[in-house]
């Protein structure tokens, strides 16, 4: 079997080789999360008041980051240390919108530095995890979908617990 991953690749891969091929795109999203940019998605969680974040690795096809999601890790940005970098937020959002936040702090912005760092440290692992289900003959993709054990699958495989594990 032959299986491609892009992870980090940030750019468009053309029609022809999404058919051509079976690929495995990273996503810094759940499932059901925003879809973008990884910057993009920890601003949509925050302005969403989000409880979760997650990271996916889904289908590459013609329809950009619209693939089916194969796998992801679900860890939540409430509760710990989580609380007082919520409420750093709130503060500041009684004087600016989220869009000034954004511009001034950008990515030094402590609450999205720590969803960043918490969703980076997940990426590895889940890839690897990834990789070892369709390298221990667990899963394959058949038509653009995650097949095991001969059934299609109607959802992603929910691997928090191997991440988390590795992490």
């Amino acid at each position: 079997m032959q299986l491609g991953i892009l992870a980090g690749y940030m750019l468009w891969m053309d029609d022809e080789t999404c058919d051509a091929y079976d690929m495995l795109n990273l996503h810094p999203a759940l499932p059901t999360g925003p879809k973008g940019t990884w910057q993009e998605v920890i601003w949509q969680l925050i302005g969403e008041d989000a409880e979760d974040q997650g990271v996916m690795m889904h289908i590459c096809t013609k329809e950009h980051d619209r693939g089916d999601a194969l796998t992801y890790c679900r860890f939540p940005i409430r509760g710990g240390d989580y609380d007082a970098l919520w409420a750093q937020m709130y503060e500041k959002l009684k004087t600016k919108d989220l869009e000034q936040i954004r511009a001034e702090e950008g990515e030094d912005e402590p609450l999205f530095r720590r969803i960043r760092e918490d969703g980076a440290k997940r990426e590895l692992p889940l890839i690897v995890e990834t990789i070892r289900l369709f390298a221990d003959g667990k899963v394959c993709i058949r038509d653009k979908r995650l097949w095991r054990d001969g059934k299609k699958l109607d959802g992603p495989y929910d691997l928090s617990k191997e991440v988390d594990g590795a992490i």
